[in-house]
């Protein structure tokens, strides 16, 4: 009578969206002849639960047999880059879920030149006043992502971006 089944694996996963349900590839039961205790036994992620043969998702204890199919889900990270895991135990065999969120990017400008003026993004929370505060830098944002930055300038001022191709005006990057 064995209720310890053979080793099961998860496909991790990288590179997903913040704040979203992430379902794990199916993991079929084999190797038990006996129902088998199946739990989480860890998470440290939200949201974590397991579904057998199709079922509702649960977080709780149960048992599963031979042939079961077995899936779970958690939600990932809120944070750019943040590995979150989940670990199922079935007859005390366990493997480990793991969702990486998406890589995040920075955009940092420098405001130069004479006078007096204003430098805000569309994206990334960038908005200062020059010469007050010469350089800013955004909030994460996913990679792939564009920013327009715009510089509105006061009278008889000129500004020029650091890192862009553009003087003054609007420049996406």
């Amino acid at each position: 009578n064995d209720t310890t089944p053979d080793a099961f694996s998860f496909v991790g996963q990288a590179g997903v969206a913040l704040d979203v349900v992430q379902l794990s590839n199916v993991i079929i039961v084999t190797g038990t002849n006996r129902p088998a205790p199946i739990s989480i036994t860890s998470c440290s992620g939200t949201d974590c639960e397991y579904s057998v043969n199709g079922g509702v998702f649960i977080a709780t204890p149960a048992t599963v047999i031979s042939g079961d199919q077995v899936r779970v889900r958690q939600t990932s990270s809120a944070l750019y880059n943040i590995t979150t895991d989940l670990i199922l135990d079935i007859g005390g065999v366990s493997d480990v879920f793991s969702v990486t969120t998406m890589v995040s990017y920075t955009v940092s400008v420098d405001a130069n030149g004479t006078g007096s003026g204003r430098i805000t993004s569309d994206a990334g929370s960038i908005d200062y006043f020059y010469p007050a505060v010469s350089s800013a830098t955004s909030t994460p944002l996913a990679i792939g992502s564009n920013v327009t930055l715009t510089a509105t300038t006061d009278a008889s001022s000129t500004v020029s971006w650091a890192g862009c191709g553009s003087t003054g005006g609007t420049e996406t990057v």
